[in-house]
């Protein structure tokens, strides 16, 4: 059993996260065949472009994109110039559009669309010194298969020069573009080849072939390469597994002697706990003040007079019953001093069956409970 080349796992690997893809003419947006599943590429066809060969030779990396387009503003004769830029080595082969009129064309686009040249798309490089090919841009099994006929002249691989009509042109204009391009209007005019839409542009292929054949004539080595790390990973998780189980071992053990110490450390806090909550509640029992406070606060705050207490009383912690005895005594003052005390609210006078005893009834205010 052999295994598949590198090549054709790229290739398929590649399909599979390809963008979809479909062509832009006169009569609008058409959908292309493919396995693409990403973002809509939008190929704008050769009819509606222009072609133009600049020379970045002289200019920085860095600024060939911009001057490109410069050069491109100038030629074009419309104002929203887009460009689809092949490069071959410090020349760039362009092909632009107006941007306004392929928008009018394709209507709404999805936010992740991308417009390329159709051009860009089709044939391939050549590195010959002088190559003169014209292209048959049909659409197989396309419902609009009459795409054109496109010229291309190659010079030490560089493209320098395009063209673009309908049909297989006449003679004349055969020789107008081989005077343009600077050859001899003698020129026979090749066959058009058939040229099928490619999925990647010009360049790129040739690349990914590249690439493909260093991974291939690498194979062995890299197979080699793979196996020794997935040893050394599975070496590792076993080392990684086993001094997990002794670390495990060790945690156990501390647990349990931990444990052991911590019984008696849980007990004496639930005695803690309980204690405490029994002191709260012989607390609660207590009166909020003592009767030798209160005793003290009634004989100064009850009016002057010649008064005594007969009967004092608590029925709860919180209620005190008190029988005055005197003559002359003011009940309504009485307890209006009394509810003027802080240790005392509610005053209530209850009727008495001797006319100079009066009984009162007060409750007393809450201490505050202290912060836990």
């Amino acid at each position: 059993m052999t295994l598949p080349s590198i090549k054709r796992q790229l290739a398929r690997f590649l399909r599979r996260f390809s963008p979809t893809q479909a062509r832009l003419d006169v009569d609008g947006l058409h959908p292309l065949p493919g396995e693409g599943s990403g973002p809509l590429r939008v190929l704008v066809a050769r009819e509606l472009c222009l072609f133009l060969h600049v020379d970045a030779s002289a200019v920085p990396a860095r600024e060939r994109a911009g001057f490109v387009m410069l050069a491109v503003r100038r030629a074009a004769p419309f104002d929203d110039p887009e460009a689809d830029i092949t490069w071959c080595g410090h020349h760039a082969a362009v092909w632009y559009w107006s941007a306004s009129r392929a928008r009018s064309l394709a209507g709404p686009l999805p936010a992740r669309t991308r417009i390329h040249g159709e051009a860009s798309h089709r044939g391939t490089m050549h590195l010959d010194d002088e190559k003169l090919e014209l292209l048959d841009l049909s659409l197989t099994g396309s419902e609009t298969p009459s795409a054109g006929i496109e010229a291309r002249l190659w010079r030490h691989g560089h493209l320098v020069a395009s063209r673009w009509w309908p049909r297989v042109p006449s003679t004349p204009a055969w020789q107008v573009f081989l005077r343009g391009a600077g050859m001899p209007s003698t020129l026979a005019m090749p066959e058009p080849l058939p040229t099928a839409l490619h999925e990647h542009a010009m360049g790129t292929s040739t690349q990914l072939d590249t690439w493909a054949g260093q991974l291939q004539a690498q194979w062995p080595l890299l197979a080699t390469g793979t196996g020794c790390l997935i040893i050394g990973a599975f070496c590792w998780q076993l080392a990684g597994i086993a001094r997990a189980h002794s670390e495990n071992s060790k945690v156990e053990s501390r647990i349990s002697q931990l444990e052991k110490r911590l019984d008696s450390v849980i007990s004496a806090r639930n005695a803690a706990d309980e204690a405490s909550a029994t002191v709260r509640s012989l607390l609660k029992l207590r009166p909020p003040a003592s009767q030798t406070r209160l005793l003290a606060e009634i004989a100064k705050i009850t009016p002057s007079g010649s008064w005594n207490v007969m009967q004092w009383q608590q029925p709860g912690p919180e209620t005190l019953e008190i029988t005055l005895k005197g003559s002359a005594l003011d009940a309504a003052a009485v307890v209006n001093a009394w509810e003027q005390s802080p240790l005392m609210q509610d005053v209530t006078p209850i009727s008495s069956n001797r006319p100079d005893e009066l009984v009162l009834r007060a409750r007393l205010t809450p201490a505050a409970e202290p912060a836990e």
